[in-house]
């Protein structure tokens, strides 16, 4: 479960945004959208989520842009902030991408539902990530 966490979910298909918030919300996290990187950084600060749950490919700035602000806005105090890409490229050099810009995790799209929650728990669980 989710509860008191706080997630992040940046995706410009509104579906697939709407699908991972209402899936975490059902989890008991509190969720905050953007449908872009430039609006996600805004949010980023605004909420100061736990979890980041960002696609890759946006127009204008992309995902992995989006992991580097937030990563380099992070600083290495003691604040632990989980990032997860949700990305369509299925291509092993697109996955060493997101976890050179930051991304803790990267999920295949289309994701299934019980495996999408699994893997943001394990995030929140590996970072101990919690309310603040």
């Amino acid at each position: 479960m989710l509860a008191g966490v706080r997630v992040l979910v940046v995706d410009d298909d509104d579906d697939c945004r709407e699908l991972f918030r209402v899936l975490l919300e059902m989890s008991g996290a509190t969720v905050v959208t953007a449908s872009g990187a430039r609006a996600a950084l805004d949010e980023f600060h605004r909420v100061r989520p736990d979890v980041l749950v960002s696609d890759l490919s946006m127009p204008g700035e992309d995902g992995c842009w989006l992991a580097g602000r937030v990563r380099a806005s992070v600083g290495s105090g003691k604040r632990r902030l989980s990032a997860m890409a949700v990305t369509a490229h299925r291509d092993e050099r697109a996955h060493r991408r997101c976890v050179t810009a930051g991304f803790d995790a990267v999920l295949t799209k289309p994701v299934e539902p019980d495996e999408f929650c699994a893997a943001v728990e394990r995030l929140v669980r590996d970072a101990g990530a919690t309310a603040s």
